[in-house]
């Protein structure tokens, strides 16, 4: 199912993924081969990801450039952490392996969103201990130039956490 986003939700995405982007690039932390357009686009990509999961669940989006880096988007109310990952349609759950000094959300989450339309759509999740012990090291998964565990859609719970 869709989860609609109105034009101030899409508007504050592109917003948060400029300033991401110049944060980012700034303290090298674009990892993509290409300039800095493509790293934003992927950043609002993840955002509406982020906002369209947080709508969903009733959350507040967690959404600042002072958040990025610290290993999860937001906190569910049991506690629990989660990562949103946002992807094509067609697309498994990827995750970075993680870097020196960072930690992984309790949860990892995935939403699809068609990028001819903008459309976003809650796919599933998956705990972290799942993920890092049951899922394959790909070292072609991710669009980024580090490695990634890979987990098909049919291994995810398919119900709001």
């Amino acid at each position: 199912m869709v989860i609609e986003l109105n034009n101030r939700e899409r508007s504050l995405a592109w917003t948060m993924a400029n300033k991401r982007a110049e944060y980012g690039t700034a303290n090298d932390w674009n990892e993509q081969d290409d300039p800095k357009r493509k790293y934003q686009t992927i950043l609002y990509v993840g955002l509406l990801g982020e906002i369209a999961f947080c709508k969903k669940a009733n959350l507040y989006p967690e959404i600042g450039d002072e958040d990025m880096g610290r290993g999860h988007d937001g906190v569910l109310p049991d506690g629990r952490t989660f990562d949103v990952k946002t992807v094509a349609p067609d697309r498994r759950l990827v995750v970075h392996k993680k870097k020196p000094g960072k930690e992984y959300a309790d949860i990892f989450i995935l939403m699809h969103c068609d990028m001819e339309t903008g459309d976003v759509w809650f796919v599933g999740w998956l705990e972290q201990e799942k993920v890092i012990t049951q899922a394959a090291l790909d070292y072609g998964a991710t669009m980024m130039r580090n490695p990634g565990y890979t987990v098909d859609v049919e291994y995810l719970h398919r119900e709001m956490p």
